[in-house]
């Protein structure tokens, strides 16, 4: 499997749920190899044949429980940034209207 963005993250969970060794590969090193079809179809028949010869290898993709730690403290420090920002945002609201209203 190919890593591109977050659109591996869906399928390798249910795979590696499910029991399959799945390799997640570097997008970089799948594209310097020659001969690289141009069907999603074709890509994993290439893949597996690439991945046989031992041409690649697969990068590290860190265990379940890891993986919901670091989730769980990502979504917590976007929560944290859109608190500052609606802080902020209504301070300078304040700010904008006790000014105004000493300038009237």
């Amino acid at each position: 499997m190919g890593a591109t963005g977050d659109d591996w993250k869906p399928p390798f969970q249910l795979l590696e749920a499910a029991g399959f060794a799945v390799w997640l590969v570097n997008a970089k090193d799948v594209k310097h190899l020659p001969g690289h079809p141009k069907t999603d179809r074709l890509d994993a028949v290439w893949l597996c044949k690439v991945a046989e010869r031992q041409m690649l290898r697969p990068s590290f993709v860190s265990p379940p429980p890891i993986r919901m730690l670091r989730d769980l403290t990502r979504y917590r420090c976007d929560l944290v940034a859109a608190r500052s920002a609606e802080s902020n945002g209504w301070r300078s609201c304040r700010h904008r209207l006790t000014t105004h209203s000493r300038t009237s």
